[in-house]
Order: C-alpha cells, then structure tokens, then sequence
C-alpha cells in the first residue's frame, strides 16, 4: 500500500475548471493575434511587389522615351503585364517639351 500525501487544508493539487478555461483563452487571443500579423504580413508584401512591379514598368517606359530623339517622341500608351503605361507630351518651345506619364 502507498501513502497519498495530501495537502495540510485537504485539497488535492491540480488546476481547476476556471484556470483553464481562463488559460485556453489567454492562448487563443494570442493565437489569434500572431495569425492576424502574418496576414497583415502576407499583405504588405503583396503590395511591394505590384510596387516594385510598376516602378519597372514606368522605368523601362521613361527609359524607351529619353532613347528616342527630340523630335520624334510623342503621346503614346505601351502595355505591360497586368500594367499599362500612356504618356502624353506637349511643346513649351522650340528647345523644350513637356513629358506626363501615368
């Protein structure tokens, strides 16, 4: 026969029902609060990827433009990817022009 050793005020040791619910709830909050960061996450990568993707795209399209010469460039569109780029330029004088790309 084995001896139970018991507490001096005769409760038994363990936890009791409002201990772990209360613990479970403390768990799932902070379950809950890490996945919402990651989809916060997961979306803000999103975003600097289309942003990355569309500073390529005005890049290629700004570069397409100063290769062509003084007199010859003019409003355009160009499309690429999920992107499409126009441009429109006007005449400030004889020696100058205007360019907008949008």
């Amino acid at each position: 026969m084995s001896a139970r050793i018991t507490p001096a005020d005769g409760h038994s040791g363990g936890f009791t029902l409002i201990e772990v619910v209360m613990s479970v709830m403390i768990l799932t909050y902070g379950v809950l609060g890490m996945a919402g960061t990651t989809l916060h996450l997961v979306r803000q990568v999103q975003i600097a990827e289309m942003d990355t993707d569309r500073a390529a795209v005005m890049q290629s399209v700004i570069e397409r433009v100063r290769a062509e010469s003084f007199d010859t460039y003019r409003t355009g569109r160009d499309t690429t990817g999920a992107y499409t780029v126009e441009w429109d330029t006007w005449s400030e004088s004889p020696r100058s022009k205007g360019l907008r790309v949008v």
